[in-house]
């Protein structure tokens, strides 16, 4: 499991209040593997990474047209 800083997560409940994610949306990206989960031992809470959903959030080129 890759190593983050404390201060870079968030739980599923402060990502939905901060960004405004619908909580299915947010399992969604985590099943599609667009968002990593992590946990802390002895901890069941889900946590995810500030900086992959300010990523994932932000504009994106769209190819086609």
């Amino acid at each position: 499991m890759e190593k983050r800083k404390s201060e870079d997560l968030i739980s599923i409940a402060e990502a939905i209040r901060e960004f405004g994610i619908g909580r299915g949306t947010i399992f969604k990206a985590m099943d599609d593997g667009v968002l990593k989960r992590y946990r802390r031992g002895g901890d069941r809470s889900v946590y995810l990474s500030r900086k992959a959903i300010v990523a994932w959030r932000s504009f994106k080129e769209e190819k086609g047209r």
